[in-house]
């Protein structure tokens, strides 16, 4: 045969693709030459492609790998836990992972993917309190971090209020739910107050002559939100505690 080394049976083994020649000598010194041709399937190789995590910490990835050369039928296995044993796996969390496929001859090749996450989807909140008591003039800002944008509001107000900020809200403890693009949910609350009511008493000291301007009067206040301005309905306009 013409393999190099030369080999000197029937039978050449150990061959490449390629186009032999072998040469054959009969005892009577006849010779007689015939060709083969080792054909050889394409390479196998594998590409893969992830479908990342939905929310940060839980297991909604896949990945698919893709096989082109080699020999049908294909086999596979992902270094998972428990391994999966098809071209798609399922249910993984972030990390990177690893295929190994096999073809119907027994050829090996390996492919890598990465699946990530989005950062820990989290809300917090700011309160804007109650201006005066019993009126409804707080409000509320939810402010997002981690999570896929955009996102979405609701708050349990009544009625349900969809922005970042909630308006209008009397004292109280309200929740906000956010919702972000790929379903992750998160809540956080916020607890608006209102001062107490404002209320104010008068002590007035009498005039001591018909007559005179010798009177006064003392305003007393408690609750509301410190500091107090005054304007009593004197001519003129006096704006102290006491008149």
């Amino acid at each position: 045969w013409n393999t190099s080394p030369v080999q000197t049976t029937a039978t050449a083994s150990n061959l490449i693709a390629g186009t032999y020649t072998v040469t054959v000598t009969d005892a009577a010194g006849c010779i007689t030459t015939t060709t083969v041709t080792i054909t050889e399937p394409p390479v196998l190789a594998a590409t893969t492609f992830g479908n990342n995590v939905d929310c940060f910490g839980t297991a909604t990835g896949s990945a698919t790998v893709n096989v082109t050369g080699g020999t049908a039928l294909f086999t596979y296995s992902w270094n998972t836990s428990p391994v999966q044993t098809t071209a798609t796996a399922s249910n993984l969390t972030a990390g990177t992972y690893t295929v190994t496929v096999t073809d119907a001859m027994g050829c090996i090749t390996t492919a890598t993917v990465t699946i990530t996450e989005p950062p820990v989807l989290a809300a917090t909140t700011v309160g804007n309190n109650v201006a005066c008591f019993g009126t409804a003039t707080g409000s509320a800002i939810v402010n997002v971090s981690g999570g896929t944008a955009p996102f979405t509001y609701n708050w349990n107000t009544l009625p349900a209020q969809t922005g970042a900020t909630a308006t209008g809200l009397v004292a109280g403890t309200y929740t906000v739910t956010v919702i972000d693009a790929m379903g992750c949910i998160t809540t956080a609350t916020v607890t608006i107050t209102e001062p107490p009511v404002l209320a104010a008493t008068t002590v007035g000291n009498n005039v001591d002559c018909f007559g005179t301007t010798t009177g006064s009067a003392t305003v007393n206040v408690t609750g509301g939100t410190a500091p107090y301005t005054y304007s009593w309905n004197t001519l003129p306009v006096q704006t102290g505690a006491t008149a």
